[in-house]
């Protein structure tokens, strides 16, 4: 082969192609910068420091680089390792907040999550004052002074939970106090605590929940039976403790004493299996219990229409916090007085409609 009446070898002809197609010096598209591949490499054999700088050159000189979100992610892991929690716990929200779709996110939540719990968040705190009931699906938690301030994640019934473990990840990033405030109701029926093996289906949600890091659960007044309308185990245990044919539409005095008794002790039995249950995983938690308001000022008759026992349940979990639930405001100093007398140590919570949980004065 000729080329201008000279021969040209078929390789060089190739070559001459390439260079051509490939003008000398240009870099493959899928090569690693050199910054970010020393870094790697640094990362790799254990020099943080050289690391650290090089990352951080890379992201200084690269913005909108496709493999950015690959160095924030490298950064945050670096100074995690390195010991620098609070400034690693930053790069990961960062890099959260920048890149909440990218296949690291989850394990950079999961590390951001733990750092905040164990490090940046770990010194003793005041008690919380104020508790705000949140859906699990909510993507943040701007609740305020997180100091003071927790999030009660209400999962409601058949609850996804991912989701609910991704919200105490996301609220623990910010340094928000969780409580988890369970159904105990499940799909088309109500909670029985007559019911043992509905009891148990609880009480393995509870030993389930408590390894998460959590501050403790919210127990509503689902966990009462009220004597106007009781569900099926409990109306058959009613039914054949007076040897009756069925449930009756009222009782004498001493029967339906005896039998609010029963359903209060019942209740309780049943917060005692979940205290102990979650005490066997991860012992010290709070436990928030409703209460109606009448519990508190008018417990008599509190234990004969629901069965409400504000005793009974504090056997049942002596480091309770009630939660004293009304449809509007009421007299809180004189709630927080009778407490006291009934010798309930916890600094209770006012639980108005619609409004946060708030501790008494």
């Amino acid at each position: 082969m000729s080329l201008s009446g000279r021969f040209v070898p078929p390789l060089l002809m190739l070559l001459a192609a390439c260079a051509i197609v490939a003008p000398r010096g240009a870099a493959p598209p899928n090569e690693t910068p050199p910054l970010l591949h020393e870094a790697r490499a640094a990362y790799e054999r254990g020099d943080d420091a050289v690391s650290i700088v090089r990352v951080e050159a890379f992201i200084a000189s690269a913005p909108g680089h496709p493999l950015l979100a690959e160095a924030q992610l490298l950064l945050a892991r670096v100074r995690e390792r390195s010991g620098a929690w609070a400034t690693a716990w930053e790069q990961y929200r960062l890099f959260l907040s920048n890149y909440p779709t990218h296949a690291g996110a989850a394990d950079a939540l999961a590390r951001a999550a733990a750092l905040a719990r164990r490090h940046v968040f770990a010194g003793e705190r005041p008690p919380v004052a104020r508790w705000r009931v949140i859906a699990p699906d909510r993507s943040a938690f701007p609740i305020g002074d997180g100091a003071r301030v927790g999030a009660v994640l209400a999962p409601g019934v058949n609850p996804k939970w991912d989701e609910v473990a991704r919200a105490i990840d996301l609220a623990a990033v910010d340094g928000v106090r969780i409580a988890l405030r369970l159904s105990l109701a499940e799909p088309g029926r109500p909670f029985d605590p007559f019911d043992d093996a509905a009891v148990g289906r609880a009480e393995a949600a509870y030993r389930a929940a408590a390894a998460w890091p959590i501050e403790g659960f919210l127990i509503d007044r689902d966990l009462y039976v009220a004597a106007a309308a009781p569900p099926p185990a409990a109306q058959g245990v009613m039914a054949s403790l007076f040897g009756l044919g069925s449930f009756p539409a009222a009782l004498s005095e001493p029967r339906a004493w005896a039998w609010a008794g029963m359903r209060a002790r019942a209740s309780a039995r049943a917060l005692g299996r979940f205290v102990r249950a979650v005490d066997a995983v991860q012992p010290g938690r709070t436990w928030i219990v409703a209460v109606s308001e009448a519990a508190v000022m008018r417990p008599a008759g509190a234990v004969l229409d629901r069965g409400e026992d504000l005793a009974e349940l504090r056997e049942a979990a002596p480091g309770l916090v009630p939660a004293i639930v009304a449809a509007a405001p009421f007299d809180l100093t004189a709630a927080a007085a009778r407490l006291a007398e009934a010798g309930v140590r916890a600094r209770p919570l006012a639980w108005v409609a619609g409004q946060d949980l708030v501790a008494l004065p």
